[in-house]
């Protein structure tokens, strides 16, 4: 008998932390939600980059994000992302700072050159429970490579541990509707299992 899992629940197993995916697989979403509680410390921080114009922040409900120089996608095949991974303790010691970390890194990577946008989780449990505590967007996928070695540095700087990094490509679906990286790799999941 197969599990039937929704595609909001394969994109949240996709996005978890790995240690945290047999607790997500066996919870109901009840139980889940009860592991975002908001943070108003975060959130204020999250605000403050979003208001900063020089920092040209912006956001949705889900992630604040920083543009850095030129964020215009340059490449035929799709945006290129990378993600930063830090042990779900560090990444925690990332949030108590996260206004002065995000000036700090959007000054690194301005200085560097790199084009793209630059976010983070815009709620605590997010960035707790995502293994992507730190994505960036670039204008290409040379940005992209040039920003994730700067992002490790800076966080080796603060004493925090980089668990791992990769890359990644939002392109088109089928109907020709821009997604993520994730979502197609969790619409792909979907139509395997109940196909």
């Amino acid at each position: 008998q197969k599990t039937q899992f929704s595609l909001d629940k394969i994109y949240d197993l996709l996005t978890v932390r790995p240690e945290l995916r047999t607790e997500l697989m066996n919870s109901s979403a009840e139980d889940w939600s009860k592991n975002f509680s908001p943070s108003k410390e975060y959130k204020e921080q999250v605000q403050r980059i979003e208001n900063n114009k020089e920092l040209r922040g912006d956001s949705n409900p889900a992630w604040t994000s920083m543009e850095i120089n030129n964020t215009e996608n340059k490449e035929k095949d799709g945006r290129h992302k990378g993600y930063v991974t830090m042990t779900s303790q560090d990444a925690l010691l990332f949030a108590e700072n996260l206004e002065n970390n995000m000036k700090e890194l959007h000054k690194a990577l301005q200085a560097a050159g790199y084009n793209g946008s630059l976010k983070v989780p815009a709620s605590l449990s997010g960035l707790k429970l995502r293994f992507d505590n730190i994505v960036i967007h670039g204008a290409t996928e040379k940005d992209v490579d040039l920003a994730l070695p700067i992002i490790q540095k800076f966080l080796t700087s603060k004493n925090l541990h980089v668990e791992g990094t990769k890359k990644g490509i939002d392109q088109k679906n089928e109907e020709g509707k821009k997604k993520s990286h994730t979502e197609l790799l969790a619409e792909k999941v979907f139509q395997q299992i109940n196909s």
